[in-house]
């Protein structure tokens, strides 16, 4: 239940990255992972999967990471306000912050998968156990949100896509704490890693049109995590 109050904040830290931007939210994904995969590497003695192929796909993403947090701001062409460029640049700063919230929640979460699977508890005590943390950590959040906060009331006609997507979500949980229980966490985050990265990377590009907001630094970002992350994926 602990691990479900974490969960909720690292959800709401993605929620607000994500409502920034796609692209450079799933780019940096791979955060969790990484600190996952160092922590099993470090407590559960799983350094026999570290390959060298493997440790280059690493340091491509973090070289990524500085190229994406050190690039200039881009700022549209024919704008003079004052105040949308601040805010363009407030956004920028924004979604580091909240990208480093949830890679903080997530990667201990995903290495305490595999070390609750090893320790033997079920599926089925992990979920009603997971949720309910969650929920009370979402109570937290509403508690302490402030006014300024977005919000809106659930209409009757949003209810059903909500509940289709829960279930959606309950599943893969519930499959990827089975993945967790059965392969190690080197052999199984590199495999998440790539569908959480290239889908929304591919999302943010051709349906929000975000390429555009990215400077020739932060494109050439993207294009070496995107390398990095497909050598991680290839040397499991």
């Amino acid at each position: 239940m602990g691990l479900g109050l974490i969960n909720s904040f690292a959800c709401y830290c993605q929620w607000r990255a994500t409502d920034l931007n796609v692209t450079k939210t799933a780019l940096f994904t791979q955060g969790d992972d990484i600190l996952s995969m160092i922590l099993a590497f470090l407590i559960l003695n799983e350094g026999k999967f570290i390959t060298l192929k493997w440790g280059l796909g690493i340091i491509l993403v973090m070289i990524a990471a500085a190229l994406f947090v050190t690039a200039p701001t881009l700022i549209p062409q024919k704008v003079e306000n004052k105040d949308f460029l601040e805010q363009h640049r407030k956004n920028d700063r924004a979604i580091w912050k909240w990208v480093m919230g949830y890679n903080l929640g997530w990667g201990l979460t995903s290495f305490m998968f595999r070390y609750l699977g090893l320790k033997g508890l079920s599926i089925f005590s992990f979920l009603p156990a997971w949720y309910g943390g969650s929920f009370m950590g979402s109570l937290f959040i509403l508690c302490l949100s402030n006014k300024s906060e977005p919000s809106g009331k659930l209409m009757l006609r949003d209810i059903y896509p909500v509940l289709l997507l829960s279930l959606v979500v309950w599943v893969s949980l519930g499959l990827t704490y089975q993945a967790f229980t059965l392969a190690e966490v080197l052999k199984v985050r590199p495999i998440f890693q790539m569908g959480q990265v290239i889908i929304p990377l591919l999302i943010g590009l051709f349906i929000f049109k975000e390429l555009k907001g990215f400077t020739r630094q932060g494109k050439l970002a993207m294009a070496i995590g995107l390398t990095g992350t497909i050598i991680i994926f290839s040397s499991i």
